[in-house]
């Protein structure tokens, strides 16, 4: 599936842009501590936690160390080490508490389980991103951070967070892993959302530009239609404001020209259609906004450092050796 994808005149910049993530989550939970332990997680990709009972202190790699407690939900956009602990102190062993493999994690942790201890309890769900991590949301959020889903301001979030832990710890009929995946998505979409939502005014980037009411509708229809032969004309056009006010106000905003911004997008683009084999260089090219295999071609190579075809064959080989 690609980056952009259509989407009717009412969709919103922001809708557009969580569109786009097009992801998949597998979904895991019943993970249970109890006395003294902890876990380092060297390697993971995008994920979260929710802490359904107790609480556990969360370290991720060059941070300080922060308490969670049941109803936070900790949000991981990328590979981040990390350690979560029952205390500060509290010896480590290297797994995955969302690891599918239960007997795995039950092994490894039992005999520093106590019947009489206080009990953490984690659920959470392992995110896959299409777009292999050149999505913008990744320039627009932190790595980590960690989410009270019963705040007031979080909206629906605590409702989603509130139906997956149940889901995760108590039903275990058939059909529920497959439920479970789903409700995990939408929970990760919510969270990125609330992130965005709550993040300063002040911010610049692709978040300013989308909260804008003159900006926001040019940002929507590069996202919308990424291919256009757009000049700045056109855009300044689609926020019915004047060429010189749209050039320096989205240069204001974004800290980029409006062409600067539209060639991200479309290398972004470019970079997920060529993860998929059943289309051509010449139709990626097409797509992605060039007229031609050429230009796409210096154009791809000036943005990632190495042709198309090679970025192709070093995602198949890295495939293969995984």
């Amino acid at each position: 599936m690609a980056l952009i994808r259509p989407a009717d005149g009412k969709s919103d910049p922001m809708s557009l842009l969580l569109d786009s993530l097009d992801l998949s989550c597998r979904a895991a939970g019943g993970s249970t501590f109890s006395g003294v332990w902890g876990i380092r997680v060297s390697q993971a990709g995008p994920r979260f936690y929710l802490i359904t009972q107790g609480s556990c202190w969360f370290t991720a790699e060059g941070q300080q160390s922060i308490e969670v407690r049941a109803g936070h939900l900790v949000l991981i956009l990328r590979d981040l080490p990390h350690r979560i602990q029952s205390s500060q102190g509290a010896p480590l062993v290297t797994l995955d508490p969302l690891d599918s493999s239960e007997g795995r994690l039950s092994a490894t942790t039992s005999e520093t389980c106590y019947a009489s201890a206080p009990v953490t309890r984690l659920a959470g769900g392992v995110v896959c991103l299409a777009t292999h991590g050149t999505h913008p949301l990744h320039d627009l959020l932190p790595d980590c951070s960690v989410i009270d889903t019963q705040a007031e301001s979080v909206g629906m979030l605590a409702d989603l967070a509130s139906t997956f832990g149940r889901q995760r710890m108590e039903d275990g009929r058939q059909g529920t892993l497959s439920v479970s995946n789903r409700i995990a998505a939408i929970l990760y979409l919510e969270a990125v959302r609330v992130s965005l939502l709550v993040r300063s005014p002040d911010t610049t980037g692709w978040l300013s530009g989308i909260r804008d009411p003159e900006i926001g509708p040019v940002f929507a229809a590069m996202l919308r239609h990424p291919a256009r032969s757009w000049t700045l004309e056109s855009l300044a056009a689609v926020g019915m404001i004047s060429r010189s006010k749209f050039a320096k106000r989205f240069r204001d905003l974004l800290g980029a020209t409006p062409m600067e911004c539209l060639l991200g997008i479309r290398m972004r683009l470019a970079s997920v259609l060529l993860y998929r084999q059943d289309l051509s260089i010449k139709e990626i090219a097409w797509k992605s906004g060039y007229k031609s295999d050429s230009a796409f071609g210096l154009a791809f190579k000036r943005w990632h450092g190495r042709s198309p075809l090679e970025f192709r064959s070093h995602h198949q080989r890295s495939i293969t050796e995984n």
